[in-house]
């Protein structure tokens, strides 16, 4: 079984998920960089709004003393420091205006190169990753005598042991799952919603909910990739996942109850179980949350054509496999349901990336891959 590596932070996990070959100028450096004129550009705004709030003071404090008849020598005071005030806006805007420029720069020549890499970079991964689970499902296919049955027709402890472990291992593999996918929809996500701040780009929608092709492209593309991986769903994978845990587990509670009860449980073996039933409460947990966020998902498309075929992985090529996961309930279907579902999945990914290459291509802003 492909097993996944438990992700830190997206922030500093983001350079794992980079192709080898990028030039130093990665995705990371870029955007620290894009963080720091941002910064310097808000405090720059900062100090121009604070100018022109003393400027419009000072311009009515004129007036009043103009109107009163004020001492001249006290006007000439005012009138000085208002033309001071008025160089160092002009001096602001410029600074502003320059940083601005850099950003863009930078966003254009730097960001959007790289995005389009990263888009490429994914689109390979999940290829990859849709033939490895092919492959997967193959060799479990081809797998003779592989059923939880054994435990029961001879329930002793090294059996249970090695149930316990292949739970340990599958409560391990789907939070490692789980953490994988949410970092890499939450990397998306954090993209594009800096990049709707920055920009200064309001978006227009029009009827269908999607949006106009007149955006500027770096907000266009993340804006439909957040939006698509937002709509893709890991709710199959988990079910898959906890179908083969209950039927596990179904040999494992009756064994460890009655050892219980009579007081015979094994001390090593009863510490392996209170480990495994603590990473249950937390696979428990992170299932909630997903399942929390299925419930508030909206139903977004990122395009007619992802559309069609998402429905046609995930009616059609179902017909084919249905068959062995409902007729049976042994660890060997429990497998095969778990690679069918994580080949599904792998081909939605595959899907979403392969429309989102096509729209960079249709915009002509695609990098040929080197």
């Amino acid at each position: 079984m492909h097993v996944f590596s438990q992700p830190n932070p997206v922030v500093n996990k983001c350079m794992e998920y980079e192709d080898k070959s990028l030039s130093d100028a990665n995705l990371c450096s870029t955007l620290s960089k894009l963080c720091l004129w941002e910064k310097k550009l808000y405090h720059e705004v900062k100090a121009e709004e604070k100018m022109r709030t003393l400027h419009e003071k000072k311009c009515k404090q004129l007036k009043c003393m103009t109107n009163k008849n004020a001492d001249a020598q006290k006007i000439g005071s005012v009138e000085a420091f208002i033309d001071i005030l008025v160089m160092k806006m002009k001096i602001s805007f410029q600074t502003v205006d320059k940083i601005s420029i850099t950003i863009s720069k930078l966003t254009e020549e730097e960001l959007w190169p790289q995005i389009n890499k990263f888009i490429l970079m994914f689109l390979r991964m999940w290829k990859d990753m849709q033939e490895c689970y092919k492959l997967q499902y193959q060799k479990i296919v081809e797998t003779k005598a592989l059923d939880v049955s054994t435990f029961n027709v001879k329930p002793c402890n090294a059996n249970i042991e090695a149930a316990l472990n292949l739970k340990s291992e599958l409560q391990k593999w789907i939070l490692s799952f789980l953490d994988w996918i949410q970092a890499q929809k939450s990397l998306v996500r954090a993209l594009n919603d800096w990049l709707v701040r920055c920009l200064m780009y309001e978006p227009e929608e029009i009827l269908d909910g999607s949006t106009p092709f007149d955006a500027p492209h770096v907000f266009v593309i993340c804006n439909k990739w957040s939006k698509a991986m937002d709509n893709i769903s890991e709710k199959n994978v988990i079910e898959a996942v906890n179908g083969i845990i209950l039927r596990v587990n179904e040999p494992l509670e009756k064994y460890i109850l009655e050892h219980q009860k009579n007081s015979t449980l094994d001390k090593e073996l009863e510490r392996k179980v209170n480990i495994v039933e603590r990473q249950q409460h937390k696979m428990q947990r992170k299932v909630k949350i997903v399942e929390k966020q299925e419930q508030k998902k909206k139903m977004v498309t990122i395009g007619k054509a992802l559309k069609e075929e998402a429905n046609a992985i995930l009616q059609g090529d179902a017909v084919n496999n249905n068959a062995d996961i409902v007729d049976s309930t042994g660890l060997q279907s429990g497998l095969k349901q778990i690679f069918v579902a994580m080949e599904k999945f792998s081909a939605l990914n595959v899907s979403l990336y392969e429309e989102l290459c096509r729209q960079i291509k249709q915009d002509d802003h695609v990098l040929e891959e080197s």
